[in-house]
């Protein structure tokens, strides 16, 4: 991508702007009142609407800043999987679960028993603070967690 711009800088606030198209705002996440979420267009909902299957993945607490209620009532997916849908042995950082379980986890779902069409969103969360991930390549903790979860998704995509 040539012009590819970040619309946030906070997970809570981006997800609703690229799957509602509301601008990210600097002080406040829409999120966090479905009375307002409720009347924004979603892409989920539209796609759901001409008869996709929706899902969502996050290794995370899909209840973290209401993230599952928006997901379920202005997206309409239902369909959520998050760290309680893993094994305990596989809860290792402080928000979670490591990219890698999320992403083997999100492949067998895609290459086993899938409807057509189909959207899923998948939230990953190794970049997020403390950057707690299993390798160390690089001094800097943010970039070891970008790399890791960079090999994830290149390994997902071979």
């Amino acid at each position: 991508f040539e012009n590819f711009y970040a619309n946030s800088f906070r997970t809570d606030r981006g997800l609703v702007s690229v799957l509602s198209g509301y601008p990210a705002h600097p002080t406040t996440a829409v999120i966090k009142y479905p009375d307002k979420t409720r009347s924004l267009p979603s892409i989920p909902r539209r796609l759901k609407d001409d008869g996709y299957t929706l899902s969502f993945e996050y290794g995370g607490d899909a209840d973290f800043a209401n993230m599952r209620s928006y997901l379920v009532g202005t997206c309409g997916i239902s369909d959520i999987t998050s760290d309680s849908d893993f094994p305990v042995s596989q809860r290792l950082t402080k928000w979670g679960v490591p990219d890698k379980y999320l992403i083997e986890n999100v492949y067998k779902s895609v290459t086993e028993g899938r409807q057509q069409p189909f959207m899923k969103l998948v939230l990953t969360l190794s970049s997020h603070e403390p950057f707690d991930v299993p390798t160390a390549t690089f001094d800097v903790p943010f970039l070891n967690a970008i790399s890791y979860t960079d090999q994830c998704l290149g390994d997902f995509v071979t």
